[in-house]
């Protein structure tokens, strides 16, 4: 049930005994109205921001549609449906507390869609960011060139909202890309990323240096200097 068609029932009211009654129906009716008119916002809301979800995420959402966004949505029309089979049989319906139960699950429906998509959203970015920051975090502390922007740009996607327009979609896929781009050619990984992390807090051991990774890598970033050796 939309908002629009409650107005349609505005002219079974006209016919209703009672000017008393009929005046609270009408009331009822557009209280509703409005209500239904916010749930019918929000859901709009959902379904663009979860097209604008899978843009970015797509691997995430080979079906195209954010599970929890299609159970919300499937809820709120099937109480749509109840409330409108339940007008359509007695208008004064309106005024039943089941009536009001229904708008309530209408409008809780409309609002976990959106809830939905921005934890989708909000559980997305994390996961990838979660995944570069110990990355980022000993770039950082070892000085590496290029490191700065890195973790500059980590805390802009940490906080960057659920896109509003397919624009912003592609600047978040893009900014998404270029971290991981960047992380890349630093070269952190692997042997190179647990050695650089243990001599920074003085952890590392002189055998590691016998590794062909973090030779190349102390080579790559000339760090050889920056090394120091002490006794245990």
């Amino acid at each position: 049930m939309t908002a629009g068609r409650l107005k349609g029932l505005l002219a079974k009211v006209e016919g209703f005994p009672g000017k008393q009654a009929r005046a609270t129906l009408v009331t009822r009716l557009k209280s509703f109205e409005q209500k239904l008119g916010d749930a019918e916002s929000a859901l709009a809301v959902a379904r663009a921001s979860e097209a604008l979800v899978v843009e970015v995420f797509p691997d995430d959402f080979p079906g195209g549609k954010v599970p929890r966004v299609e159970e919300s949505s499937a809820r709120a029309a099937r109480d749509a449906k109840r409330l409108r089979k339940k007008l359509g049989e007695r208008i004064d319906f309106i005024a039943d507390t089941k009536a009001e139960d229904l708008l309530v699950k209408i409008v809780e429906s409309a609002s976990g869609a959106k809830d939905a998509v921005a934890g989708e959203w909000k559980r997305r970015v994390s996961d990838r960011i979660s995944a570069l920051r110990p990355i980022a975090k000993v770039a950082k502390d070892a000085g590496l060139a290029g490191a700065d922007g890195i973790v500059a740009r980590l805390h802009t996607l940490e906080k960057f909202p659920v896109p509003s327009s397919s624009a912003l979609a592609e600047q978040a896929r893009s900014e998404l890309a270029s971290v991981t781009t960047d992380v890349t050619k630093i070269g952190l990984g692997g042997a190179a990323w647990e050695f650089l992390g243990k001599a920074i807090h003085g952890q590392a051991r002189a055998k590691d240096l016998e590794t062909p990774e973090v030779r190349a890598f102390l080579d790559t970033h000339r760090l050889w200097g920056r090394l120091t050796v002490k006794l245990g």
